[in-house]
């Protein structure tokens, strides 16, 4: 038995909020601006 098209309708909600996710996340990250410091050198 197949899932049809209630299977394929999930399928494509899933990835489409995955989609959104990424482009919120991406969005989310370039506001952030880090800047790494160096590490103290520890004698």
């Amino acid at each position: 038995m197949t899932p049809g098209l209630l299977g394929f309708v999930v399928f494509a909600a899933l990835g489409v909020a995955t989609w959104f996710l990424l482009k919120s996340m991406n969005k989310q990250f370039k506001r952030v601006d880090f800047v790494e410091e160096p590490e103290p050198v520890k004698e």
